[in-house]
């Protein structure tokens, strides 16, 4: 590998040069390629979120969300 890819900097600069349509798709598709790629290829990712609905998915295995609006919770709310 190039030592130009191994600097972090560049290859976020180089992912948000990608087009918008395919630029998640690159991203993804870096992010499983290598170490060196994945943390800039996820930030691009982060960055890019078309809404909530993944990040409140990561934050609890309780409250699944069965659409972009609602969360399901198995369990009352604590009071």
């Amino acid at each position: 590998m190039h030592r130009a890819l191994q600097i972090s900097e560049i290859l976020v600069v180089i992912l948000r040069a990608a087009d918008k349509k395919s630029k998640l798709r690159t991203a993804a598709a870096m992010a499983c390629t290598c170490w060196t790629f994945c943390e800039p290829a996820n930030d691009v990712l982060w960055e890019a979120l078309p809404c909530l609905l993944p990040l409140l998915n990561c934050l609890s295995g309780d409250a699944p969300a069965d659409s972009e609006r609602h969360l399901v919770s198995p369990r009352p709310p604590n009071t």
